[in-house]
């Protein structure tokens, strides 16, 4: 009999469409297989209600449904099918004999949730080979851990429970359904328990039917075989709704002496914490609180709604503080510095008695805990007499090159912990405060100690030491940090202008104008105070703020210049004269009133540029005032803004508006306000005699490269790159400004128009010819070269038009002069594309990326070549002796992967199995993968079509590859022919081990692309097994035979709706269809696919 609706709708989970077929309940497909059978191999339970008639019909071969439930570990099923039990298989079947029941399949499949819930009914039973579930499990075929299947069954006994009552059973459905009448129809069986002792009123908690949960209140206090209550399980899946209901339940304890707000806490439900308030306080067996719970997952925002609990110490003297040091949750740390200086009373995880937050931080390898954490602990001892330094060299993996620095001058005076119990805008003045000698410079704003002049270790990794250092590298890196507060509410910008650091001022204005301190005080009043007057200059957009004594800047200008006397004095008179100045600041457009101005910034080419503020943030205004200019002056202007608002580009300067004023005859220009430009910092460099490193001009290149990229392809032409065009964002990016001259291309792509500024424009603009977008790449060549050198590659105009090059540079990378030279090839058809040039640039990016990430041990072994098109992060390489091999940079896995297992994944040796030699976890969350060289893939060889011998030929090879790992315990769960790697003689290898894993360790996250991921994984199943494999090889074979994929939505890879491939032998179109079964149990095994292919 063929498959009916209602097998179809169960199978894909499809509740209405069960519904609606349920006349046809009963039927049996041609295998003997119901639509109950079906729901329980994909796991689908909320069918099971629905479809309780079929109950103990088996299949050809004796399969019930709670036996496929079982073997595919889906406990949720086998908990609705108890009554199912006892029953076993009449048939072999699938390498299972007769006799074999539900227990022998979990076990055996190593499901140890299953095998908990049938051991009670099915111990003791044996197959028709005399095999208990015990030997099922102990001869496994399977790979990974049967340790806790093999503990359940060791002292498996031959007494068993029978089938639990039939209406208790029903109860339990119904409440999984959320039948309410169902629920009160069989309410008067309640109280039963499963056998890992689950109620009905634990099933409606843990689903959220609240519905339901008043039914059922005569089982409120029962618990589980964990001890586990109702309200547990509610609150677990964050069911807050439900927590009323069962608040009968709340403060007891399951068997670990965990609570509901433990659960809640580490399961990170802040919803139901509120509610659970009188558990705050209540400890574990193990004397862990809640807060506790919460820091070791790293949810910090729990921690001011458990405050009652800071300060608390486990059976062994842990705080919160110490799970989050040992667990590295940063953002906890935080919230809990009122816990440093507590110390371990026992012995914990191998830290003995003494030990601190800081002591585990520096043995986990966690540097930017131990930097919040130094000022609160250094110096303190273990009860060994061991301090944190001394824990950083015992460390047992990764780099500990960061913690032993911050490690290395580790003293003995500590600052005392902050209070407990600070506002929110507290704790975040806390994160960045600044140490003791600090604060007390900070209270004498007109003396410097020398300890701000040297500040300590601990705080040169943050942005406000680096503000008072004027340290301008330590500040790029830390400008994620900007708009955070020191204790008395200072700003990095703050300091800076206090301290007079001027180019600090003009980096981080932008970011942190126009903030005030705990008096009121902004940046500007702080560089008034301090007598900075280029400070002065730069922060005169903060000039209208006043501070909370209403004192303007100029209050405070002129009551220094009454205080001081001398040269202080004649500074002030100079301050107070700045200030009185008031500019004529113009008004605006009507269009653009949410903006108002508030210093000028200077002149530009068609007018005066201001800083501005609204909208939230600090912005430029280009104000022009349009009588100065001619009629093409104007159009000049508005091509501009024309421009700028159809663009959207990272490394392009943002408009955010534009207008005109009639009246008062002007043009503005909104746009994001930047920290500077590439002039300005190519010419501090000069003074500081500085020079940039090889990956700053590659970086530039490609940011500006990408630029102009997206320009030429909306086919703009910039005319005027140059330094001062090349705009620093507040982040560090490259930012293209100044489209003044820029030109849309119409249906010609060459202009002949004199434009540009002379030292950067290409040779045929010089000599009058036309010209073409070439012309950007020429100028970006001319900044390149002189970032390199510090000069302009030539001297004059006549140069440029020589034939002469410019001189070679010396002391650079060949690859990176080679390419400089061709940017500034003579004749423009020599000269790469912008696309070419960002091509380039961002391979050399990604390279000097992944070196800096290698270890030198790695920097000793290998050394990178290319990268490949489209993967960034994989390179052709050479080892050490000389050897080609390929290494890749992945994130570290998530879920189940090989890559966890790089012993396993190493040892793996076959032909048709791509070789790993290497797997490095950095500890950082990145996986270094080195495996054998092979520059083709299948991709590249089914660029032309495939004859049907050679289609085979790949198909056994790829077949032999995936029986060796099936053998093996391993499902490859990715394959795609970019994946399958072609040797240097054509044999097939399976690459993308990657994404790998051990059978034993699903269910496992859906991988690779949507239409390549069997039926199963469409409908929710998330189990992956080799029948799986067998599907995308099945895929792939079709692929090879007409050179497209079989569907195109999803829908009709749940219909399996594809036709045959055409004009292929019938036995290899037979092969293909059988591999693309919809029923995972009807496809072939890989051994299967080998042995028709040989037979062939």
């Amino acid at each position: 009999m063929s498959d009916t609706a209602l097998m179809e709708a169960a199978e894909r989970g499809n509740l209405e469409g069960v519904k609606r077929n349920l006349n046809q309940v009963g039927k049996q497909g041609g295998y003997g297989e119901t639509a109950l059978i079906r729901a329980a191999i994909n796991g689908h339970a909320n069918c099971i209600p629905l479809l309780e008639k079929e109950i103990g019909m088996q299949n050809n071969w004796g399969w019930t449904a709670l036996m496929y439930a079982a073997f595919n570990g889906n406990a949720d099923c086998a908990r609705l099918l108890l009554l199912e039990a006892g029953k076993q298989t009449t048939k072999e079947y699938n390498d299972f004999p007769s006799g074999t029941t539900a227990l022998m399949m979990a076990a055996h499949q190593n499901h140890p949730e299953v095998v908990k819930l049938l051991l009670p009914h099915e111990q003791g039973l044996k197959d028709s080979k005399g095999h208990s579930a015990q030997w099922h499990a102990n001869n496994s075929s399977w790979g990974g851990n049967f340790t806790r299947v093999r503990k359940l069954l060791k002292n498996e006994g031959s007494k068993r429970a029978p089938p639990p009552p039939k209406e208790s059973v029903f109860l339990h459905i119904c409440t999984v359904a959320g039948d309410v009448e169902g629920v009160r129809k069989y309410v008067s069986h309640a109280r039963y328990q499963d056998p890992t002792g689950m109620t009905a009123l634990m099933l409606a908690a843990e689903k959220g039917y609240v519905d339901c949960i008043p039914l059922l209140k005569g089982e409120l206090r029962m618990q589980n075989n964990e001890g586990e209550t109702a309200l547990m399980l509610a609150v677990r899946q964050g069911h807050a709704d439900c927590i009323h209901l069962l608040e009968e339940e709340a403060g007891m304890q399951d068997k670990g002496g965990w609570t509901a707000l433990m659960h809640a806490a580490y399961n990170g439900h802040s919803n139901c914490i509120p509610l659970l308030k009188e558990e705050v306080e209540k400890k574990n067996n193990s004397g862990q609180t809640a807060l506790m719970k919460a820091a070791m997952v790293g949810h910090f925002n729990f921690i001011p709604l458990l405050e009652k609990e800071i300060g608390k110490q486990d059976s062994s003297g842990w705080t919160a503080l110490m799970f989050a040091a040992f667990y590295g949750k940063t953002d906890c740390i935080r919230h809990l510095l009122s816990e440093t200086g507590k110390q371990a009373t026992k012995n914990c995880n191998g830290f003995p008695p003494g030990a601190t937050a800081l002591m585990l931080a520096a043995r986990r390898n966690h540097p930017k805990i131990v930097e919040l954490l130094l000022p609160y602990e250094q110096g303190l001892k273990d009860s060994k007499e061991h301090t944190a330094k001394q824990y950083a060299k015992k460390k047992k993996k990764g780099n500990s090159t960061r913690i032993i620095q911050l490690l290395e001058k580790e003293g003995t005076e500590r600052i005392p912990p902050p209070s407990p119990g600070l506002t929110s805008q507290e704790r975040i003045n806390k994160l960045t405060a600044e140490n003791e000698s600090l604060k007390k410079e900070l209270s004498q704003p007109e003396g410097k100690t020398s300890s701000l002049e040297n500040p300590p270790t601990r705080t040169k990794e943050t942005l406000i030491s680096a503000a008072i250092q004027g340290d301008l590298d330590a500040l790029r890196r830390h400008l994620d940090q900007a708009g955070q507060k020191d204790s008395s509410g200072m700003t990095a910008l703050m300091h800076a202008a206090s301290r007079g650091q001027t180019e600090v001022v003009r980096l981080l204005r932008p970011l942190e104008a126009r903030l005030q301190d705990g008096r009121g005080w902004t940046a500007l009043m702080h560089a008034v105070r301090g007598g900075h007057e280029e400070c002065v200059g730069l922060l005169l957009l903060e000039q209208d703020i006043a501070d909370m004594e209403h004192d303007s800047p100029e209050d405070i200008a002129t009551k220094s210049y009454e205080e001081a006397d001398g040269e202080r004095k004649v500074v002030y008179k100079k301050i107070v004269s700045l200030l009185e100045k008031k500019s004529q600041l113009p008004r605006l457009p009507k269009n653009l009133s949410g903006y108002h101005l508030t210093a000028v910034l200077g002149k530009g080419t068609f007018g005066a540029v201001y800083a501005g503020h609204g909208n939230g943030r600090n912005v430029a205004v280009k104000v022009v005032n349009l009588g100065g200019h001619d009629d093409k002056g104007r159009e000049m202007l508005r091509r501009e803004a024309e421009i700028l608002l159809s663009i959207d580009h990272p490394n392009i300067i943002r408009c955010l508006g534009t207008g005109e004023d009639s009246l008062e005859d002007i043009f503005v220009l909104v746009t994001e306000l930047c920290c500077g430009d590439l002039h300005g910092e190519m010419d501090r460099r000069r003074k500081a005699r500085s020079s940039y490193s090889d990956q700053e001009v590659w970086r530039m290149v490609r940011e500006v490269a990408d630029a102009l990229t997206y320009l030429h392809k909306k086919r703009h032409v910039h005319r005027d790159l140059k330094p001062a065009n090349i705009l620093l964002s507040s982040d560090g990016r490259c930012v293209l400004g100044d489209f003044g001259i820029a030109r849309t291309l119409g249906d010609s792509s060459w202009m002949a128009t004199h434009a540009g500024t002379q030292p950067y424009m290409a040779p045929e603009i010089h000599q009058g010819e036309n010209y073409n977008k070439s012309v950007d790449v020429w100028a970006l060549g001319v900044v390149a070269y002189e970032m390199c050198t510090g000069r302009l590659p030539f001297r004059n105009v006549a140069a440029i038009i020589e034939e002469m090059a410019a001189p070679s540079l010396e002391g650079r990378p060949s690859d990176l002069a080679a390419f400089i030279s061709r940017m500034l090839s003579k004749d423009p058809k020599d000269r790469p594309t912008a696309k070419d040039v960002w091509v380039v640039a961002e391979e050399e990016n990604a390279k000097a990326m992944i070196l800096s990430l290698f270890s030198e041990s790695m920097k000793q072994h290998y050394s990178l070549k290319t990268s490949f098109e489209g993967r960034p992060n994989t390179f052709k390489a050479v080892d050490s002796m000389n050897k080609p091999c390929m290494i890749e940079v992945v994130p570290h896995p998530e879920g189940p992967s090989l890559l966890n297992s790089p012993t396993e994944l190493k040892d793996l040796r076959h032909q048709n199995v791509l070789e790993y030699s290497c797997v490095i976890d950095d500890g950082k969350g990145r996986v270094f993968i080195v495996t054998a060289w092979h520059p083709s893939t299948l991709q590249d060889a089914m660029t032309r079509r495939l004859g049907n011998g050679e289609i085979k030929q790949h198909l056994r090879q790829l077949a032999l590859g995936l029986e060796y790992l099936h053998g093996k315990g391993i499902v490859l769960r990715s394959i795609c022919p970019k994946s399958v790697l072609l040797s240097d003689d054509g044999e097939c290898i399976l690459g993308g081990l990657d994404c790998a894993s051990f059978i034993s360790d699903a269910p496992c996250k859906p991988v690779g692309e949507t239409l390549r991921r069997p039926p199963e994984m469409q409908q929710g199943r998330t189990s992956y097994r080799p029948s799986a494999d067998i599907w995308a090889l099945g895929l792939l074979a079709y692929e090879l035979c007409t050179g497209r994929l079989p569907f195109t939505t999803e829908e009709q890879v749940a219909r399996m709706d594809a036709p045959p491939p055409e004009e292929r032998d019938q036995d290899l179109v037979t092969l293909v269809l059988r591999m693309l079964e919809k029923n995972p149990e009807r496809r072939p095994t890989a051994q299967e696919v080998v042995r028709t292919l040989r037979r062939r």
